[in-house]
């Protein structure tokens, strides 16, 4: 057999064409701390006090911005936190 006729062989290969798409958002996502950012600095400065991986702290990060553009009154609550990073995440963007 050739490979070409192998049912298998075109999933394997979209398979590994989809991870390959993927390497690059991960590449950005993992150098992020490194990059002179906000958020890198905030990350670099919380990672010690939370649970939470780096794209749902990112994900908190825009969010928090997000309440901060569009001018949404309120209060901004971290409910069940571990060591707190969440919140000090939270409350280092608002205060930046």
């Amino acid at each position: 057999m050739d490979g070409s006729s192998d049912p298998l062989y075109p999933t394997l290969r979209s398979k590994l064409w989809m991870k390959l798409q993927e390497l690059p958002a991960k590449l950005v996502e993992s150098a992020e701390p490194f990059r002179p950012t906000e958020f890198g600095q905030l990350l670099s400065y919380v990672r010690s006090y939370t649970m939470l991986s780096q794209p749902r702290l990112r994900s908190l990060y825009q969010a928090v911005r997000t309440v901060l553009v569009k001018g949404i009154e309120g209060d901004i609550v971290g409910c069940g936190t571990a060591e707190g990073g969440s919140a000090l995440l939270m409350a280092m963007t608002l205060k930046r």
